[in-house]
């Protein structure tokens, strides 16, 4: 938090106090930061990301006309994910833990968007 402070303060050339950054960006912040620890402690492999990556976005897909085809393709990359899953690793929970983790990245997603601190990831970085 104090990272993305002093960020924002040299910046934006404006003094924002760390009691409004809380105020304004907490919540959000700890989600983010919860989702990452997670991942980084199941120690996902490339291959995962990227299954992940394209799930969430097809799941984003808001097209009634492709709705069956899109449902189909995320459907497949599911099933590819699971596979990859019970190939490489001997945790049956391991893809419950993804299951998961999708639930809190789109929630955490739903806030940064209701927020319109859309912009906060890329700030940590």
């Amino acid at each position: 938090m104090c990272r993305l402070h002093d960020y924002l303060n040299h910046n934006m050339h404006k003094e924002i106090s760390l009691k409004q950054l809380y105020n304004e960006t907490g919540d959000i912040l700890l989600r983010i930061t919860r989702i990452v620890f997670k991942l980084g402690k199941l120690k996902i492999t490339q291959v995962e990301f990227v299954l992940l990556k394209v799930i969430l976005l097809f799941d984003k897909v808001n097209v009634s006309s492709h709705k069956e085809s899109i449902d189909a393709l995320m459907s497949e990359y599911q099933a590819t994910l699971s596979w990859y899953i019970s190939q490489n690793f001997d945790s049956s929970s391991r893809g419950d833990d993804f299951s998961q983790i999708l639930a809190e990245i789109e929630e955490a997603a739903g806030l940064l968007l209701d927020s319109k601190m859309i912009y906060i990831p890329f700030l940590l970085n």
